[in-house]
């Protein structure tokens, strides 16, 4: 097992009452898979995740009769564990938010649009789990809230370099996904 290692330019992000070196010290523990490793599964991974993240975890057998977001958990025989997810699916956007890929290949898009969504949806709409989520990852950091940092900290890159790498489109009318996503939704309450 290696260790995943915070880059000094996320520390400066971070607080500006943490100093870099401490920051540096600092890390969450988890396997250094490849990419070779996370692909062969990275579909259904993140695919069960976003279905959890859109209310789809516990869904009775009546409600499920109406139909359900995406269904990928319907045929869990247990519930479905984020905390074991995570680590895999983070760790591979971590990996390929900066990468340039195959434009005319859609799965590679699809991976990194649900990457970044997944980032997206938990900083934006679910940032109750993000505590959660550090607390439970194997780490050196001292405390829960600057592990919660870090992990925002990564998300928001991930976020901007998908962003970047694949809605470069929307610059320079939006600096970022949130302001587009907010500017069309404060006109719908207009």
């Amino acid at each position: 097992m290696s260790l995943t290692l915070l880059r000094p330019s996320d520390a400066a992000q971070h607080s500006k009452s943490t100093s870099v070196e401490i920051i540096q010290q600092q890390q969450f523990i988890t396997p250094n898979w490849t990419l070779a490793d996370l692909e062969p599964r990275i579909d259904l991974l993140q695919a069960q995740f976003l279905d959890f993240l859109n209310g789809e975890e516990g869904v009775s057998d009546y409600m499920s009769s109406f139909g359900v977001f995406g269904g990928s958990l319907e045929s869990l025989n247990g519930s479905f564990d984020i905390l074991e997810t995570w680590p895999r699916i983070h760790q591979y956007a971590l990996k390929i938010h900066s990468l340039d890929y195959n434009r005319a290949d859609i799965h590679e898009l699809a991976r990194r649009v649900r990457a970044m969504l997944i980032a997206y949806t938990l900083l934006r709409d679910h940032q109750s789990l993000i505590p959660v989520i550090a607390a439970a990852m194997p780490s050196t950091y001292k405390d829960a809230k600057t592990a919660a940092r870090v992990l925002r900290a990564e998300m928001r890159e991930v976020v901007d370099g998908v962003t970047k790498l694949v809605f470069s489109w929307i610059s320079p009318r939006f600096e970022s996904v949130g302001e587009m996503q907010d500017y069309f939704l404060s006109k719908k309450t207009k």
